[in-house]
């Protein structure tokens, strides 16, 4: 996708690869509810072999999610599936300049 677009990606640093966005769903009409004013930077997984070097191989990973979301109710004791009336997709946003990127943090699969 990158290299369709116009990108060198040779000329990525993958540890500048940033990836904004809202978590789906739909954001809260009521003025008083806690909102960010701007996209917050989601933390992202990058495999580029560890040679610093983003080829064709590279990929990255993110959890992304719906704008339509399953919620708990606690008047009503269950889930309920609220439908984000304003639109059917979510959007994120992909740079690869500035600041290093935020990354997931890696957990070992031992059994301590």
């Amino acid at each position: 996708m990158l290299k369709n677009s116009g990108n060198n990606i040779s000329n990525i640093d993958p540890k500048k690869i940033k990836l904004y966005g809202h978590h789906g769903a739909m954001l809260p009409e009521a003025i008083s509810e806690d909102r960010f004013d701007d996209l917050p930077e989601n933390a992202i997984h990058v495999e580029d072999g560890n040679d610093g070097v983003f080829n064709e191989s590279d990929y990255i990973l993110f959890y992304g999610q719906s704008p339509h979301k399953w919620k708990y109710d606690p008047a009503l004791g269950r889930f309920v599936h609220q439908t984000n009336i304003y639109s059917d997709k979510t959007y994120y946003f992909l740079t690869f300049e500035g600041a290093n990127g935020k990354r997931m943090s890696t957990q070992s699969d031992e059994i301590i």
